[in-house]
């Protein structure tokens, strides 16, 4: 009974993650096959995929295009979003704001985090936070990736841009480390 209750609060989680997502200006999206979304992850975060989307937006100036993919794992219990927005050439933002706790709590999901739960966590090239769930039924890891530190997403072949998410997984009181964040991070590749 108790693990039926662990993961029913899992699943609403996931549930609630992909309505935020998919509420998100989806009357000017697109959806994309997941094979051909710009955004892809590793197959060591992604094996037993129950649920994968991949949606392609335009921007409110209809200048640009974003990205957002969102995937769950059944073996694992982990799920995922990722929103991906490729800057054009080499160019980068000179003034880009930093990055807070406070920016966790914009991403509807997260809006019930406590603040004092948030811990950043150190991460190469980006700015990450690791928190517990509002009900404590999964641990999550949230990142935006610092265009200052770097024109280029880690891997050959990878485009300059935006990138930002989250990563949650049941919890097991203990919060992302660098390392377990970082072998995330390094798992995703984009055109």
């Amino acid at each position: 009974m108790i693990k039926i209750q662990q993961y029913t609060s899992l699943l609403t989680i996931i549930i609630f993650a992909l309505i935020a997502i998919g509420n998100a200006t989806s009357s000017n999206a697109r959806e994309l096959s997941p094979a051909d979304c710009p955004v892809q992850i590793d197959e060591n975060f992604t094996t037993e995929i129950a649920q994968q989307s991949c949606e392609k937006y335009t921007s409110s100036n209809n200048k640009s295009h974003y990205f957002i993919t969102t995937w769950a794992s059944k073996k694992q219990k982990r799920f995922s979003s990722i929103f991906y927005q490729p800057i054009r050439g080499y160019s980068y933002w000179s003034k880009m704001p930093k990055i807070q706790k406070e920016d966790v709590k914009k991403w509807e999901i997260f809006e019930e985090i406590e603040i004092d739960n948030i811990v950043e966590i150190s991460c190469t090239n980006h700015t990450c936070y690791s928190f517990p769930a509002s009900d404590n039924s999964a641990e999550c890891l949230w990142f935006d990736r610092n265009l200052k530190r770097t024109g280029r997403l880690s891997g050959e072949g990878n485009k300059n841009g935006v990138l930002r998410g989250f990563l949650c997984r049941p919890s097991k009181d203990s919060l992302y480390t660098s390392d377990e964040a970082m072998k995330y991070l390094t798992s995703i590749s984009a055109e």
